[in-house]
């Protein structure tokens, strides 16, 4: 290894000892595998407990809090997860991911998969006042607002998983940003104007089949208790 390698290693070592959660730009590639059970509840590098169903993963170098983009290679599948803990320690492999995580990349079966890792920036999603009717009918809703999702799977029909519903813009906004950071997903706000209030609708993915939606309720109702599948209509 040259020697300024050796240093940007060391130097990155010990801002990550001394507990610096620095902005790191990184793109890398390797193989990606998953927890087993038996780490469940045990503390992570960063003193987290561990849980499969965070979106979370273990890197060698990167400070804790880094987001990272990892990419399947082989399906193009894509997530975002947070660094929490130390590892892998087996030569060739780049991350370990919680359950969850490995079960988006669609790779628990095959235990470990080809992967491109990326930092991920954060920023401010720009955001406009919007005049919206009620657009809502039944269990069926239009998304008229949208953070990293394509504009196509947006104007498709599909499912959706909605996570609540709020009377207060500010309260709506926090669960957004909450679920953004935790779930790693697209997420949609919606406002619907009655006669006497206005609700604001917090969701959270897009699925083109109901199955697919379901199965993703079923690995996030216990930290969104009332979130429910809900049905995407293409807008006019």
């Amino acid at each position: 290894m040259k020697l300024n390698q050796i240093i940007a290693t060391l130097l990155l070592a010990f801002l990550t000892a001394m507990g610096y959660a620095q902005e790191v730009e990184c793109q890398q590639t390797g193989v990606a595998s998953f927890y087993a059970d038996k780490f469940v509840g045990r503390k992570t590098a960063s003193g987290e407990r561990f849980s499969q169903k965070k979106m979370t993963c273990a890197h060698r170098t990167l400070p804790f809090g880094t987001k990272l983009r990892v990419t399947n290679t082989t399906n193009g599948k894509s997530i975002i997860v947070t660094v929490n803990d130390r590892g892998p320690y087996i030569k060739g492999r780049v991350l370990d991911l919680s359950l969850c995580a490995a079960q988006e990349l669609d790779f628990v079966r095959a235990g470990k998969t080809e992967v491109m890792i990326e930092t991920v920036i954060d920023e401010e999603p720009e955001t406009e006042t919007l005049e919206v009717p009620n657009l809502v009918v039944s269990n069926s809703v239009h998304p008229i607002y949208n953070v990293d999702a394509p504009t196509a799977a947006v104007q498709d029909e599909g499912f959706t998983i909605k996570l609540g519903d709020y009377n207060n813009q500010v309260l709506a906004s926090d669960v957004a940003a909450r679920a953004k950071n935790e779930l790693g997903r697209s997420i949609m706000m919606q406002m619907v104007s009655g006669e006497s209030d206005t609700s604001y609708l917090v969701f959270v993915g897009l699925f083109y089949r109901r199955e697919e939606a379901h199965d993703y309720l079923d690995k996030i109702e216990t930290y969104y208790p009332d979130a429910q599948v809900a049905q995407l209509t293409a807008m006019d």
